[in-house]
């Protein structure tokens, strides 16, 4: 190788830890050509899915600047209503959730492309209704949505190799009344999950880590505020927070039991209508976007938890903006807004004050709602044969291509010169070594040129002489024959 009848509310997923996925059904619909990616220095991507569309819009970002660009291909089909979307930890693979039809669609994610092209299956039926919440497990291994309307979790192994789901044996698993969201604790022991509706609480699972089977912890359900849409972990693991309509609730996290401790001043205020949350990676700063066209930003103070307003808070973004994320890099924040069918983007200063992009804001779909943010991920394989004479690629949807080329290559052999691929193998033209003597065998070894005598290629014929190849001799004639009488 060279080398709607919803309340929008109901449409957030909650991304703990950094984990965090959004649902879309699942169309038969692939990705165009695994090709261009709106630049050569794009590292990462933006996923989000469009409920009245049932597709996923696919953008690359530019790592510089933050601005946006549609990926080859994009939109990518989904079943209808698709609101959840997540990535697994290695991000090869793309889950959404579909509130509609009622399954899971598994995307894999082209390498430096960021075209998506479903896996073999997909779309895969929940075993649940109404799917608002997805979760990838820290690990890797497994994958679990909160279904809204039927009141319950459904969970599935995730095949590593191809995306696939199995579901486990205890799915779907009973859970309280109107799960929305999801959410893990740094070591994946434990998982959150808020409950809106009637419910109002938080309840708590311990996690089977060789399994992925889920067992209700002591002590939950806890109460949460007024219909809390979404829970997420701070990056470092210390903190727990479960947004609502008009407040925060933030709580301090047990590494030995996972219980959940109210931190002080809890519940954190503000105006408007939440519709969102997100914690930069590092764990300093907590974005929500409240569905009036407002962001309310906080910083978060690493030891107790304590969110304190920016002072530049809130700020502004279009109309029902109703889900946040961050880019890899932690960089660029892009929220969601429903009301205007685009998705605005900030770079996040070192005060965590938001700046807006160039070209911001991005069309998108029909009512967008979910999203999440990708790091190109790595070849699924090690697609090189070893070969130098096919550039050799790993193209999401296809698998390994070893295409030919016409590269010059080294063939081995120091008797040949000018060495280039051809079909595949690499040739090249023998080393020129003839002197011009008729009488010598010219021959090539280890890159040197021999000429050997040979006396029967100076036969004249006549038994009166003898014939010998000398054709350093004064005696030898054009041939570099000698005939002594």
């Amino acid at each position: 190788m060279k080398r709607t009848g919803i309340a929008l509310a109901l449409f957030f997923v909650l991304v703990g830890g950094g984990w965090l996925i959004a649902s879309c059904g699942g169309g038969n619909d692939e990705g165009g050509d695994d090709g261009g990616n709106g630049g050569s220095d794009v590292t990462s991507f933006l996923y989000v899915t469009d409920y009245n569309g049932g597709t996923i819009n696919g953008f690359a970002i530019d790592p510089d600047t933050g601005s946006l660009s549609p990926l080859d291909g994009s939109p990518y089909g989904c079943s209808d209503g698709p609101v959840p979307i997540v990535a697994h930890p290695s991000n090869r693979y793309l889950f959404a959730g579909s509130m509609l039809d009622n399954n899971v669609a598994v995307y894999e994610i082209g390498p430096e492309t960021g075209v998506l092209f479903q896996v073999p299956g997909s779309p895969f039926p929940l075993g649940g209704s109404g799917v608002n919440g997805l979760l990838v497990h820290p690990g890797g291994d497994y994958l679990y949505a909160a279904n809204f309307f039927s009141d319950d979790i459904s969970a599935f192994e995730i095949s590593l190799s191809s995306g696939a789901l199995t579901a486990l044996g205890s799915s779907p698993i009973a859970a309280s009344d109107s799960p929305t969201s999801l959410a893990a604790d740094m070591s994946g022991e434990f998982i959150y999950v808020t409950h809106a509706g009637s419910a109002d609480n938080i309840n708590a699972f311990a996690v089977a880590l060789s399994t992925g089977e889920l067992t209700p912890l002591a002590d939950f359900p806890i109460g949460a505020g007024n219909n809390p849409w979404v829970g997420i972990v701070e990056p470092v693991g210390n903190f727990y927070y479960a947004i609502s309509s008009d407040d925060i609730s933030g709580y301090s996290i047990s590494p030995a039991d996972g219980t959940l401790s109210e931190i002080p001043g809890s519940p954190f205020t503000f105006e408007g209508s939440a519709m969102g949350i997100a914690i930069d990676p590092s764990g300093s700063f907590v974005y929500a976007p409240n569905g009036a066209g407002e962001i309310h930003a906080f910083a978060i103070n690493p030891s107790t938890g304590i969110l304190n307003a920016l002072p530049d808070s809130p700020f502004a973004t279009s109309s029902s903006s109703n889900w946040a994320t961050f880019d890899p890099t932690g960089a660029f924040l892009y929220v969601v807004n429903s009301g205007s069918d685009n998705v605005t983007g900030y770079r996040m200063e070192a005060d965590g004050s938001l700046t807006p992009v160039p070209g911001s804001p991005f069309a998108t779909g029909d009512n967008p709602n979910n999203a999440v943010a990708v790091a190109s991920p790595e070849p699924a394989v090690d697609c090189d044969d070893g070969n130098p004479c096919t550039d050799d690629s790993y193209v999401a949807g296809v698998g390994c291509v070893n295409e030919n080329n016409t590269l010059p290559c080294e063939d081995g052999d120091a008797c040949t010169t000018d060495d280039t691929c051809s079909d595949g193998v690499c040739v090249g033209e023998p080393l020129n070594c003839s002197d011009g003597i008729v009488c010598t065998l010219d021959s090539c070894d280890s890159g040197l040129c021999v000429y050997t005598p040979d006396d029967s290629l100076c036969s004249d014929g006549d038994e009166n002489t003898i014939d010998t190849c000398s054709p350093a001799s004064q005696d030898a004639d054009a041939a570099g024959c000698v005939h002594m009488i």
